[in-house]
């Protein structure tokens, strides 16, 4: 699933979907769910990813949520990385006229997305305000770029701890009752 190049589109939610063996030629170029290039403002929830390659990324975007996804032999489970900041930091004004493109600064807009109207005052180009809270059982859990990592919020996360599927080896990634990820 893939979008990118937009601080605007924001309200996107991609929920409860089953991916599984997605990892391209060789483990490299293939994606579970791509946040390309800045775009904002999206919500992956109660999904479940099984033997995918990067299966959510955040492509420099910000104010986006990966939450309550089970990930399962992932590598990596979730990445996240600054690239406005560094390579990128040259697609401003494309992201800029897109955004100034209708009044984001009033009525619905300011309302319904809180963060959008003092984006352009907020070090815009920086991946701020994602969060991440998911469970992840083998494989790796992250992969989070150095400038990038201390801008993501980490709650509550149950990483490489038996999380207590009804039936992992049958495919089955249900919580049974006494999981520790209800704690």
């Amino acid at each position: 699933i893939y979008t990118g190049r937009d601080w605007s589109m924001r309200g996107t939610v991609l929920r409860y979907n089953y991916l599984h063996h997605i990892n391209g030629r060789e483990g490299r170029g293939c994606v579970g769910m791509y946040l390309d290039d800045q775009f904002s403002g999206t919500v992956m929830y109660g999904n479940v990813f099984y033997s995918v390659t990067r299966a959510a990324m955040i492509g420099g975007g910000r104010d986006c949520t990966i939450e309550n996804n089970i990930f399962v032999d992932c590598n990596p489970a979730t990445h996240v990385d600054a690239r406005g900041l560094g390579w990128a930091a040259g697609g401003y004004q494309g992201l800029v006229d897109k955004l100034v493109a209708f009044p984001y600064k009033e009525g619905y807009w300011a309302q319904r997305y809180p963060q959008l109207p003092g984006i352009l005052d907020d070090e815009p180009m920086a991946p701020k305000g994602n969060l991440a809270r998911n469970i992840c059982v083998g494989g790796r859990w992250g992969d989070f770029e150095g400038k990038a990592k201390p801008l993501v919020t980490f709650e509550d996360n149950l990483i490489d701890e038996d999380p207590h599927f009804v039936d992992r080896e049958g495919g089955n990634y249900q919580l049974r009752d006494d999981s520790p990820a209800y704690k």
